[in-house]
């Protein structure tokens, strides 16, 4: 039984509120780390009884960060429901804009967020910050600042709207891309190239270091799970892979498959859920697994980055701190997919339009992968055209376990009694923002589990409490 309890709250440097919880036994050792989500939004719930025509941009308001994935993964499901096609160029223009929001993402991960743990791990708490980084290192981010403009930006010309983009409709794309708005967006990417090659460079130099303990943090061997588009790495197409620690496949099947093969479960400490396989083994999604479960990057320059980091880091990558390394792959490979799109003819067709909508009683599953991993929004619709069951099972959901698991690892060796070094409980903060977690997206709903809200005095009695 635990005595003692060390806890780091607020987690900083990460989307939403959180804290790790590391519990002593009465010798001073661990027990069990956990890492804790706060907040709870209902999304699940209040969509019950919602138009389908509005269900797009309801969930993209889950999240501020991630609202591109979860607009088209929306709309991907509910075409699956109804059987309606789109056009070649409404999918590159969709994919365009998720290409976007994976650049803005990874930008905003990798240097603001992400950064300073890789290059300042030991440095004080007033030198781990972008602050610091800006300092030493200005022209990178400053780079990296337009590198994520120009992801944005696909949003607002693409998307029409620069946050919650609007053009994604059931069906289609609400306004064709013209020529001049290609041009832009062109240009305007050209101009993120500088933060790519600045990022390679200060990668390498880290790899180079060999600076064991910190690339070893958080050093679990696990599942992966993500799409794979024939064993080429993939956003938005493909089948569902699960694979082990050593890569060998455990099972590869349709998307819409995915409730045959994943369940989700609870824990009294959070209310984010645990999704695990039908027999109860947990897994990891995002960067790391998708680069582990495709043979190859699709575009030459991502290709050239990951044979790169090979060269230090064989895969299978296990471990944690490698999700860094997987997301600089990927962030390449969307700014060099984008460009593609950019230069193809059919980006400014106007076959875009959606055709008026047969309702009818159905259900359907969206499946893509968001920036930090997979997301599968499932619904239940009603013959009149609402939503009777909204179930959504987000990237940072799947990887709660895995957080968890290097949490413990890492507490295990590091923590040998109630006084730990800053220093020390700053490497578990580094651990989840490697992750990359989003918390407003994962956090749903909670089968018969009651809110319990406290009221505490100065010294952390309990004055009231309600459930």
């Amino acid at each position: 039984m635990a005595t003692e309890r060390i806890e780091i709250n607020p987690v900083t440097r990460i989307e939403g509120h959180a804290k790790i919880t590391v519990n002593l036994d009465a010798g001073g050792k661990v027990s069990d780390a956990l890492f804790s989500v706060h907040s709870f939004r209902g999304f699940e719930r209040f969509l019950k009884g919602a138009p389908v025509e509005r269900l797009p941009a309801i969930t993209s308001r889950i999240c501020g960060i991630c609202y591109t994935a979860h607009r088209i993964c929306s709309v991907r499901a509910l075409e699956n429901a109804l059987n309606v096609k789109v056009s070649n160029t409404t999918d590159k223009l969709r994919r365009l804009l998720l290409f976007g929001q994976y650049i803005e993402s990874h930008a905003l991960s990798l240097v603001l967020l992400s950064l300073p743990d890789l290059l300042y791990p030991r440095e004080k708490p007033k030198n781990r910050n972008v602050q610091y980084l800006l300092a030493k290192h200005r022209e990178l981010v400053e780079a990296a600042l337009r590198l994520r403009t120009a992801g944005s930006r696909c949003a607002e010309v693409v998307g029409r709207r620069a946050v919650h983009p609007i053009s994604a409709v059931i069906g289609g794309i609400t306004t064709p891309l013209t020529d001049d708005e290609r041009k832009t967006l062109d240009t305007e990417l050209d101009g993120g190239k500088e933060a790519l090659d600045g990022l390679m460079e200060v990668f390498v130099s880290v790899l180079e270091k060999g600076d064991d303990e910190i690339l070893g943090l958080g050093a679990i061997e696990s599942n992966y799970f993500g799409l794979h588009d024939g064993d080429k790495l993939s956003f938005d197409r493909g089948t569902l892979r699960l694979i082990d620690s050593a890569g060998a496949t455990l099972a590869d099947f349709p998307a819409e498959d995915y409730f045959d093969y994943v369940k989700e479960e609870e824990a009294d400490f959070s209310y984010m859920k645990f999704p695990v396989t039908k027999d109860g083994a947990s897994f990891r999604v995002g960067p790391l697994a998708r680069v582990n479960i495709a043979a190859e990057a699709p575009t030459q320059a991502a290709a050239d980055a990951l044979a790169k980091f090979e060269g230090f880091l064989p895969r299978p990558w296990n471990g944690t701190i490698p999700y860094h390394y997987a997301r600089l792959v990927e962030a390449i490979y969307a700014w060099e997919a984008a460009k593609e799109l950019l230069d193809d003819p059919d980006i400014t067709s106007d076959d875009v339009k959606p055709k008026p909508l047969k309702m009818k009683a159905a259900e359907g599953i969206g499946v893509l992968e968001a920036p930090r991993g997979t997301l599968v929004h499932n619904y239940v619709l009603s013959a009149d055209g609402f939503c009777e069951k909204a179930q959504f099972v987000v990237a940072t959901q799947h990887n709660n376990a895995g957080i968890n698991e290097s949490l413990n690892e890492t507490a295990a060796r590091i923590v040998k009694g109630p006084d730990v070094p800053e220093v020390d409980l700053n490497k578990l903060e580094m651990i989840v923002r490697a992750y990359d977690p989003c918390l407003s997206c994962a956090t749903h709903e909670l089968a018969g589990r009651p809110f319990e809200i406290e009221v505490r005095g100065a010294g952390g009695d309990v004055l009231r409490s309600w459930s």
